[in-house]
């Protein structure tokens, strides 16, 4: 009704008040609560021609409940949150608290991409909207720029929601679960069908999600001032296990540099670089994409990987 419109208007008002004191909001076009959340995303006014449709998050590890997209308004590039109906019923929620904590939260990680979107086209402007032109960056850049917008998210929303990192490091635990059985399984398929695409369907998605998940996870503990990854032994020793316990850190040294760097980037260089971390999760299950001399990418799934495993 009209009275729980206003009420939650009110919530967001707060929120955006509130953030927009350490964080800039001033493109933020819309929020949008919606019972039909897939048809909202499909029929959104973007003010552009979108190369791929808005669709929400659907797989295995779970269902996305809310999306920040780039749209445009008269010739400004500006941000539209649009969200699950009911996450605008928990914001009400004063007598459950977890469940307006959560939704919260939730708002305030789009919110969060909000600021990234303003800094980022005021540093290096229309670039957003841009194809990247390089095949090999293109093909590994996919979730990196995701990566980027979610660890500044998470960053600077980790004092107001400091009990966020068991939650953090509970989906990416389970995200890296997901890949180590999946990759390795659709990979040893691939050795029959011979169908690239449809591994890498499998393949990159995993692995955009670890990315994600990962810098959701380390922007929260970079956020805490002096957060130790180490305090959280179950990643840590998932991490030993998969052999990534190293480039952790290195991720996670790139994405401060990279959050450093925000009033300062000079390029979009220092955004697709970080696709050496696509690159290095894609070495881990056997997969090398490299360019040949005349730019096109050529990707190698050497038959050692798999040996044992297959029958002559």
């Amino acid at each position: 009704g009209a009275d729980e419109a206003e009420e939650v208007a009110a919530v967001i008002k707060r929120l955006v008040n509130g953030f927009g004191s350490v964080i800039p909001m001033r493109r933020l076009d819309s929020v949008i609560f919606a019972q039909d959340y897939a048809a909202a995303l499909r029929d959104l006014d973007r003010g552009f021609v979108a190369t791929t449709p808005l669709k929400p998050t659907e797989d295995e590890l779970g269902i996305g409940v809310a999306m920040a997209p780039i749209v445009v308004r008269n010739g400004e590039i500006r941000v539209c949150v649009v969200a699950r109906s009911w996450l605008a019923h928990c914001l009400r929620q004063q007598d459950d608290e977890q469940a307006m904590l959560a939704s919260l939260h939730t708002i305030g990680k789009m919110l969060g991409r909000v600021a990234f979107v303003d800094l980022f086209d005021t540093a290096l402007p229309r670039v957003l909207l841009q194809p990247i032109q390089d095949d090999l960056k293109r093909f590994l850049f996919q979730y990196i720029d995701d990566a980027c917008s979610t660890y500044f998210s998470s960053r600077v929303m980790a004092e107001l929601f400091p009990d966020a990192a068991e939650a953090y490091g509970e989906v990416f635990l389970a995200a890296l679960q997901f890949l180590n059985t999946n990759a390795p399984e659709a990979r040893l398929v691939y050795r029959t069908h011979g169908n690239l695409d449809a591994f890498l369907g499998v393949a990159q998605p995993a692995i955009g999600r670890v990315l994600v998940r990962a810098a959701a996870l380390l922007g929260h503990y970079d956020g805490m001032e002096g957060g130790d990854l180490a305090e959280n032994q179950m990643v840590t020793e998932m991490l030993n296990q998969c052999g990534l316990h190293l480039w952790i850190e290195v991720f996670r040294r790139d994405l401060d540099m990279m959050f450093s760097r925000r009033h300062v980037w000079q390029s979009l260089d220092e955004f697709t670089d970080l696709s050496v971390h696509m690159e290095r999760l894609l070495w881990q299950f056997g997969v090398i994409p490299w360019r040949t001399e005349d730019g096109r990418i050529r990707i190698e799934i050497p038959i050692g990987t798999d040996i044992d495993m297959l029958k002559f």
